[in-house]
């Protein structure tokens, strides 16, 4: 006699001894089938209060304790006029999911965030070097323009360009 289908009560093939999810040939549902019985008088080993007690633990152990930290806020289309100037107050390092090179600038005492586009970081590597530790105290300055994607001929329009300022 085999296993009974849960949903349609179709007797299939699958014994006791058929470990694992399988499909029932009727209907379509699966049918997990495992090693041994879960019995509802058995106590859990933990209960539900120290199992969240302990997840809440490990959690607040995991997560990283920032002093100090620059809170300044990044850069976003509309926040400064074309043209606007600042000076890079320190390194750029790789962040975010595309890995832009992104640093701070003073802008007037206002201290931005600017994470750089391929076009702005090849604009400012042509003019400042490679080296982006070399690039503190240099100028950067703001252009809105369309830019063109050489692979695939798509134009952007009004993208924010960050060129060296001269």
């Amino acid at each position: 006699m085999g296993k009974k289908c849960w949903m349609c009560d179709f007797e299939t093939d699958l014994t006791d001894n058929d470990f694992g999810d399988h499909l029932c040939p009727n209907c379509g549902v699966m049918i997990s089938i495992y090693g041994q019985e879960i019995k509802a008088e058995e106590k859990p080993k933990t209960t539900e209060d120290e199992w969240l007690l302990r997840i809440e633990t490990e959690q607040k152990e995991e997560s990283v304790k920032v002093e100090n930290a620059s809170m300044s806020p990044f850069f976003k289309k509309g926040m400064l006029q074309e043209g606007a100037v600042g000076k890079i107050k320190g390194e750029f390092v790789p962040s975010g999911q595309y890995n832009n090179y992104t640093g701070e600038v003073d802008f007037d005492g206002t201290v931005l965030k600017v994470s750089l586009n391929k076009t702005s970081l090849y604009n400012i590597v042509a003019d400042f070097g490679n080296d982006t530790l070399n690039w503190k105290g240099k100028q950067i300055v703001l252009s809105v323009e369309d830019v063109e994607n050489k692979k695939t001929n798509a134009l952007y329009r009004g993208v924010c360009v960050w060129k060296a300022f001269k």
